[in-house]
């Protein structure tokens, strides 16, 4: 008999599938306008001078809105360069992009007819102008640096996925592992693009990796999962056999049938071990593929606990095993061994003396179909056989053939069977209390009996 241990169910590893991540989900920000620079110059390039009061420009700007318009833009310049000195690993260009617009908004259109004598103020002007075109360009650089630093480790990730992903074969950790660590690097900005190509580079590569992730990661899973569902068909093909070896045990041959289910349980459970090493997401499919791999081992458990295991029969005194019968087919209920062993002791010492009883066969170990015969199937049948119950042989003794019978009917057989009808007449009349003996074709040399020790028991 096969162990239990045969049947222990190899789970499969499951990961639950992370949070599909996307750009939406992350503080995000959009990069903002592209033509602030171009604005500001423009606006700063049309300032218009003049050397004397009365000019053919007009209004004449007075020199105290001059200075003040100066005062303003100056202290914006200052905000602006006080707002680059605390850039430091930041990566929100939010507030520097705000102080620089500051710096041009304060200018008030900078459309300005001024007297000579106000250059002085003009030139101040300028040169915040020139000093936060200059700031803006070194925040960029510096935010092109931090943004260069984070996207470092995603960049490194990201190429791990790749790897994982394009080598996966019947695990989805590997892959899992580089998706999730790619997106633990993942890191929040708010920055303008248009002012920098480096970062301009860099902010595209992170969204080109970042928005590939899911593809790579469903790429790698994928590939699993094909390998893991063609491994479960494998499998379900196996379970298949099991129907088709209980179909050859029940009506072709009980032996070979059951080696062929032993033989099954052995690649399923093979099967079973390839399914085994699997690492799969705990999706609804698998799941259910789970389940239906439970069912299939509880019915097999339940198919093989259902096959019987009898007991091997041994000869005893009065009683021998044919020897032209194969011994697979001395098998049967302990109860049926034990009233043939009796019958034979019995025919020794009181029907024939020194001679004994010859069994041809009971049941199969495992029981099912024992060719050629019709029943023997369930460990309840014994055949025996003695020269004297050869019917038409110079041997044969009806008496002796009689007192067998009667003995078989007296010990509670269920049935009796045996060709000779007055054998089978005076058997039953010897035992009325228990006449199952009946005429069959094809038992002339020996004599069927069969205990249903269930039957038996209910006879008294």
């Amino acid at each position: 008999m096969l162990t239990d241990d045969l049947y222990c169910n190899p789970r499969v590893r499951e990961f639950d599938e992370p949070f599909k991540l996307s750009l939406t989900d992350i503080d995000f920000v959009p990069f903002g306008t592209g033509d602030i620079l171009q604005d500001a110059e423009r606006r700063l390039g049309i300032i218009v001078a003049s050397d004397v009061e009365t000019t053919s420009c007009s209004p004449v700007i007075s020199t105290s809105e001059l200075t003040r318009i100066r005062n303003n833009v100056v202290s914006n310049y200052n905000s602006l360069r006080n707002n680059y000195s605390n850039v430091g690993s930041s990566l929100d260009s939010s507030g520097v992009v705000a102080q620089y617009s500051g710096v041009f908004d304060a200018m008030e259109g900078g459309n300005y007819c001024y007297r000579q004598s106000d250059q002085h103020l003009i030139d101040d002007i300028k040169v915040c102008a020139d000093g936060a075109n200059q700031v803006l360009q070194n925040a960029f650089n510096q935010f092109a640096s931090n943004f260069s630093a984070r996207i470092s480790p995603i960049r490194s990730a990201s190429q791990e996925l790749q790897a994982a992903a394009s080598s996966a074969t019947n695990s989805v950790e590997p892959t899992l592992n580089a998706y999730k660590r790619l997106w633990a690097n993942n890191f929040q900005f708010h920055l303008h693009n248009g002012v920098n190509g480096v970062l301009d580079n860099l902010i595209s590569e992170y969204k080109i990796i970042m928005e590939g992730s899911n593809t790579l990661f469903e790429q790698g899973t994928n590939r699993v999962q094909v390998n893991f569902e063609a491994e479960v068909r494998q499998s379900n093909i196996v379970f298949g056999a099991f129907g088709r070896a209980l179909d050859y045990w029940s009506n072709q041959d009980g032996a070979t049938g059951y080696g062929m289910y032993v033989d099954n349980i052995r690649m399923y459970q093979d099967s079973l071990n390839k399914i085994s090493g699997f690492t799969v997401l705990a999706s609804d499919l698998n799941k259910q593929i789970f389940a239906e791999i439970d069912l299939h081992i509880a019915e097999i458990k339940k198919q093989f606990a259902a096959f019987p295991n009898f007991v091997q029969a041994i000869p005893t005194t009065g009683f021998i095993l044919d020897p032209n019968t194969s011994a697979l087919k001395f098998y049967s209920r302990q109860a049926v061994l034990n009233l043939a062993e009796a019958a034979g002791s019995h025919f020794t010492s009181q029907i024939a003396p020194g001679k004994s009883l010859i069994g041809t066969g009971f049941s199969y170990q495992h029981g099912g179909k024992m060719p050629p015969h019709k029943e023997h199937k369930d460990g309840k049948d014994c055949d025996i056989f003695s020269e004297y119950f050869k019917v038409g042989a110079s041997t044969y003794d009806e008496t002796k053939s009689v007192q067998m019978a009667t003995y078989l009917l007296e010990n509670k057989v269920t049935r009796l069977i045996y060709t000779n009808a007055s054998v089978v007449a005076a058997a039953n009349a010897a035992c009325p209390a228990n006449a199952v003996a009946i005429i069959g074709a094809r038992h002339e040399t020996h004599m069927h009996f069969d205990l249903d020790t269930a039957t038996a028991l209910s006879n008294g």
